[in-house]
């Protein structure tokens, strides 16, 4: 193997380098040699989930800032992921205070089929009362610690990110992400939808920039794309947990096809699911009426596509397969799939 020189081997370690981690982290146990050829690329895709998987790899970052520039894909997720890929067990949230209503106080029994992971005894209704405030202030200084974890960590990478995907349950992350990305090709930003327009005067920092940005996926309306985003060639909005009712309130969402960038190859947008509608009607009328002119663009524009809605199949921790979705897609797009895209 020492007779293949190391620059050709890391080459080959970077083509297997583009999964949420796992494969960088076995090549490092593999041996010493591979240990130490692999590191250059060991880091460049790298997914994290919740908590401790953003603030231990912030830490990490920190401690080694050589490594900083060497995250080129990076899928970061503000979801606490529960009994599934990473098995975060019920009792952890209640005691970091994530779960606000503590399940006694709901009757529920600790150890009860449906919540795997509890133990202990159930806490009398007395002290179960008296943890509400207590689990909502630990609840609020959770957010707001896993917030400037992202922050902190999305403004590390931005100089050297070449692709980032970013699922913020809570708004954590702010959008536009108020920095330069000199090299961010894809960007993929979820989080919950803001229901109203914007201020008439927005103004977004001087240093947000995004100049070879080409794919931008959002879960809902862009502004100022063409100031930040000049090199612009694909859009996609997923509007899924939008609220349908606010499509047509938002001017900027309704008359979207008229002020795509000059630049744009392709725009999709997936609709949300359509609301209750009254007897005798297929939509409601606010949905229908966006809808219809979304169709419109596209029968008479080649550039603009119109999917059938995501509708979910249970509303039960929807912001988790939310998660898990968008990771599949980003993972797909690191092995060279189409991910979210048509083309």
């Amino acid at each position: 193997m020492q007779r293949i020189p190391a620059e050709l081997w890391t080459h080959i370690f970077s083509f297997a380098c583009t999964d949420d981690g796992r494969t960088g982290r076995a090549l490092s146990l593999v041996s010493k040699y591979i240990h130490n050829t692999s590191a250059p690329v060991r880091y460049q895709s790298i997914s994290l989930v919740g908590y401790d998987e953003i603030t231990g790899f912030l830490s990490f970052l920190e401690a080694n800032p050589s490594v900083v520039r060497r995250v080129k894909d990076l899928y970061i997720s503000s979801s606490d992921l529960l009994d599934t890929k990473r098995n975060q067990s019920l009792m952890e949230w209640i005691r970091r205070g994530v779960v606000i209503v503590p399940p006694e106080i709901m009757g529920i029994t600790v150890g009860a089929p449906g919540h795997p992971g509890m133990g202990g005894t159930i806490l009398d209704f007395g002290d179960a009362f008296n943890s509400v405030n207590i689990a909502a202030t630990r609840a609020q200084q959770y957010r707001e610690d896993k917030s400037k974890a992202m922050i902190k960590l999305i403004k590390l990478v931005a100089p050297t990110i070449e692709r980032l995907s970013i699922h913020s349950e809570h708004a954590e992350v702010p959008f536009p992400l108020p920095y330069t990305f000199p090299h961010l090709v894809e960007l993929d930003v979820h989080h919950s939808p803001i229901l109203l327009p914007p201020p008439a005067d927005l103004t977004l920092p001087a240093e947000t920039s995004y100049p070879v940005l080409e794919r931008l996926h959002l879960s809902s309306v862009a502004h100022g794309l063409p100031s930040v985003a000049p090199a612009l060639t694909h859009l996609r909005l997923s509007l899924s947990q939008c609220n349908p009712f606010t499509m047509g309130a938002d001017s900027e969402l309704s008359d979207v096809p008229a002020r795509v960038p000059p630049t744009l190859r392709t725009f999709i947008v997936e609709p949300p699911p359509a609301p209750p509608a009254p007897p005798a009607m297929d939509h409601h009328p606010i949905y229908r009426q966006q809808l219809e002119a979304w169709k419109k663009a596209a029968a008479s524009d080649s550039r603009f596509h119109v999917l059938e809605p995501h509708v979910p199949t249970s509303k039960h921790r929807r912001g988790e397969k939310e998660c898990l979705r968008r990771e599949a897609e980003w993972l797909d797009r690191g092995a060279a799939g189409l991910g979210c895209w048509l083309d």
